[in-house]
């Protein structure tokens, strides 16, 4: 790469970047929130393409970088962090 090159591939990642990041920002720590389920877990349940999310309801206890802790109502944290396009409001 060469070092003119720098300011381009800059802007380009900028503008790529700025709707994960306002997706990012729709979430907020006190929200009520649905995680996917992971695939492996839903066996014979599980349809291609089709994203499942919890029955459970949590809400997001802290942000860590860019990602979501949450916990649900009895205060026990879910098993993992999640990114926001991971989890959906309720």
């Amino acid at each position: 790469m060469v070092r003119t090159d720098i300011p381009t591939v800059n802007s380009k990642l900028r503008v790529k970047g700025r709707p994960a990041l306002e997706a990012f920002k729709r979430f907020e720590i006190g929200d009520l929130v649905r995680h996917i389920v992971d695939p492996r877990v839903l066996g014979p349940l599980r349809t291609k393409h089709v994203k499942r999310f919890s029955e459970d309801i949590y809400r997001i206890k802290d942000i860590d970088g860019f990602s979501f802790i949450l916990e649900d109502f009895t205060g026990n944290e879910a098993p993992r962090t999640y990114r926001h396009y991971e989890l959906r409001k309720v």
